[in-house]
């Protein structure tokens, strides 16, 4: 569950970014800015009261990334080579299990049409931030329900953080994704 949830909001952040905006100038420079970064790091909070408090941890840089969870206290690193992901799992003796995943038979089904889901004329403008208050489901069971996100930019025109509240087979939650370090994230990888 705890690695659908790291799948979703990770998903979720790439493909909100993709998406060619039709509302104002400011959050479609945004997305263009976040497409063009070479690193950043994300820092994704979960309360919920089927898990309580969540935190993960994403550094992403180029090809590479680093996950950290609070509850399992592990950290996992994935490296794309070609149509190859490399997994990297803390073992528990100090080092990692290698694990190749092929590109296209990684989790992303739910998450294949996202960009269409998503209408990006519906994010308004209200008190400062971008708000998306349309239910929308990320699959075809109806089991994974978003009902609002809302964005925040820094000043230096990036997306800060954004918002969500949705709901997983029935179970609501929020989660708050920040993203700092941008262009600024090294990620290296256990060999």
């Amino acid at each position: 569950m705890i690695r659908k949830l790291s799948l979703v909001f990770y998903l979720l952040f790439a493909s909100v970014f993709v998406l060619a905006c039709s509302g104002t100038e400011d959050l479609e420079k945004a997305f263009e800015k976040m497409e063009t970064l070479t690193s950043y790091t994300m820092e994704t909070s979960i309360n919920s009261a089927f898990m309580g408090n969540y935190k993960l941890i994403t550094k992403v840089d180029g090809n590479k990334s680093e996950t950290y969870d609070n509850i399992n206290e592990n950290r996992a690193y994935a490296e794309v080579d070609g149509n190859v992901i490399y997994l990297y799992m803390e073992d528990g003796f100090g080092g990692y299990d290698v694990e190749e995943t092929m590109v296209d038979d990684y989790e992303t089904d739910m998450f294949a049409d996202i960009m269409d889901i998503l209408d990006p004329a519906k994010f308004k403008k209200e008190k400062g931030d971008w708000v998306y208050n349309d239910e929308i489901y990320l699959d075809d069971e109806e089991t994974v329900k978003i009902k609002e996100i809302i964005i925040s930019l820094s000043k230096d025109g990036y997306v800060e953080t954004m918002k969500i509240r949705m709901s997983v087979i029935g179970r609501s939650f929020s989660a708050t994704i920040k993203y700092y370090d941008y262009n600024n994230t090294t990620v290296t990888i256990p060999k």
